[in-house]
């Protein structure tokens, strides 16, 4: 039996894989990145690549190799290893900055123009990003209760009792991490991660 273990583990948008062997850690390799993921606009993951275009030469670009469940690139055709080049004409830099820009100057909901690499030909294709639809994002009692929620990054706060210095109970969601402060002296924080797959 062995016992070298393959995991694949997502801090924010960075996806990495890593070994974890029963022997020390210094003889251990470090972890390798694998992709960058887009857990709300289009729920799928990339990774930076470079790649030929005629008449442009080697540009970077960010190929699809991750698609979680009810991502919209489905509904548009858009699979696994598609290229995507440029969003509404303007080209990337990197997979990292296709996840900031569809974050950041688009609402959830919005149509979005790819412009994608597939069997050498160029081609725009249209994407309903991710609708989260209504929900409630705050709501407060005066200094009794406080509730807030973001889906960017994905984020929940409450709190009880209010009371300016400090609050009586204070729990604060960011991602997969959770952490519990009680009279602003005691504080209990964890998942500071989140396991993918494990692979024997």
């Amino acid at each position: 039996a062995s016992n070298r273990y393959l995991f694949q583990v997502r801090r924010g948008t960075l996806v990495y894989e890593t070994t974890v062997e029963a022997f020390p850690a210094s003889e251990m390799p470090g972890p390798r990145e694998l992709y960058r993921v887009d857990p709300l606009a289009t729920r799928a993951g990339y990774r930076t690549e470079l790649v030929r275009v005629a008449n442009q030469g080697v540009i970077p670009a960010a190929r699809v190799v991750e698609l979680f469940t009810g991502s919209p690139l489905l509904a548009s055709n858009i699979k696994k290893n598609s290229v995507i080049l440029a969003v509404n004409g303007q080209y990337l830099q990197s997979a990292q900055d296709l996840v900031n820009r569809l974050n950041q100057e688009f609402d959830y909901g919005e149509s979005v123009s790819f412009t994608l690499l597939q069997d050498g030909d160029v081609r725009n294709v249209l994407v309903n990003l991710w609708n989260p639809g209504r929900r409630i994002s705050k709501v407060s009692l005066g200094p009794l209760m406080r509730y807030e929620s973001s889906l960017n990054p994905g984020t929940r706060t409450f709190i009880l009792f209010d009371l300016w210095l400090f609050s009586l109970y204070r729990y604060q969601r960011s991602e997969g991490e959770k952490s519990h402060t009680f009279m602003g002296l005691i504080n209990v924080s964890t998942n500071d991660g989140e396991l993918m797959e494990e692979t024997n």
